[in-house]
């Protein structure tokens, strides 16, 4: 019956590689097979799964040529026997493909009814990386372990000149920004450079001896409608943007313009995020520019004011009366 088991496996293996035919392996399924193929997923269970896992491939099928066949087996006892088949195998000119391996395939029969049966397949082809004396490819998983070590580092390298960049960005940007807290305290949580310079502290260790939480340096008559626009950002959702007035450490006055969100820094931590610059030349000149408009105005109207006293002395009282109203 060895005899038979070995014939079998080898017609399984011409019609399958040479003739491109499946079908007939097909029919000595048994109804409880097992196949593991060479593939990370390929293994199936049970005949319809598994004719249709190798179905699937049929259209990808290439003709061979098979040679270097060698045959061993063994009585399992019981009815059932093992089959190793090794050969090689060379694509065919007119397959539009090349192959040239080494195929092993194992086959378990089980008799019945006075046939053999397949109840067991494996199939795959030798791991290149693994030198005759190894059981393990020793060696070249050594050497994918360096490469892998060697892409890990520089990989680590180019984190640490990012890390370094925005850590540069982050200290020398010309506007404030800090973090605090979403909880009522809103306690100060993170700062950069220009947040303490901008309100005229030497260190953030001054600034922080001071100002326990931002809203410590709003000023009174804007304390409540920043405190509801704080309540009002939603994580992630559109940021909001204002200016305000603001006292520095020296009490010189000064104004901002702010943009605040609600976000999850790099620490996972939900915060109010707030990233003001300085603004206070361009409020001192628009505040000029008004001041030289009112100057203007009220030349123009003295001017008005003269030209109707020489013109029109009797309806000059009555402009009077009407520029006070105004």
């Amino acid at each position: 019956m060895l005899q038979e088991a070995e014939a079998l496996a080898r017609k399984i293996l011409v019609t399958y590689f040479c003739e491109s035919d499946m079908e007939f392996m097909i029919s000595t399924f048994a109804d409880d097979i097992i196949w593991l193929g060479g593939g990370e997923k390929q293994k199936a269970e049970g005949k319809e799964a598994v004719a249709a896992s190798f179905r699937m491939g049929k259209d990808g099928m290439i003709a061979c040529d098979m040679s270097e066949e060698v045959y061993h087996s063994i009585d399992l006892g019981g009815g059932s026997y093992l089959c190793e088949a090794v050969s090689r195998l060379r694509s065919r000119p007119e397959s539009g493909a090349y192959l040239n391996t080494v195929q092993r395939d194992t086959f378990v029969f089980r008799e019945k009814d006075g046939r053999l049966e397949t109840v067991h397949i494996h199939n795959s082809i030798p791991y290149a990386p693994i030198k005759d004396d190894e059981l393990f490819p020793l060696e070249e998983g050594r050497r994918e372990f360096e490469r892998l070590q060697s892409a890990l580092n520089i990989r680590n390298i180019e984190y640490e000149h990012q890390a370094k960049f925005l850590e540069q960005l982050y200290n020398t940007v010309p506007c404030g920004i800090l973090q605090f807290s979403t909880d009522a305290a809103h306690e100060l949580i993170a700062l950069n450079p220009m947040t303490w310079k901008l309100y005229g502290y030497d260190s953030e260790e001054e600034y922080r001896s001071h100002i326990k939480s931002p809203l410590q340096a709003v000023e009174p008559e804007d304390y409540d409608w920043i405190v509801n626009t704080i309540e009002g950002l939603a994580l992630n959702g559109r940021a909001v943007s204002y200016h305000r007035r603001c006292i520095r450490k020296s009490g010189e006055e000064a104004w901002i313009n702010v943009v605040m969100g609600r976000i999850v820094n790099s620490n996972g931590q939900e915060v109010i995020q707030a990233v003001f610059t300085d603004i206070t030349d361009q409020m001192r000149l628009e505040k000029a520019q008004e001041q030289e408009r009112i100057l203007e105005n009220w030349f123009l109207i003295k001017d008005a004011i003269l030209k109707c006293r020489r013109s029109a002395p009797l309806m000059f009282p009555l402009l009077i009366r009407r520029i006070s109203k105004h």
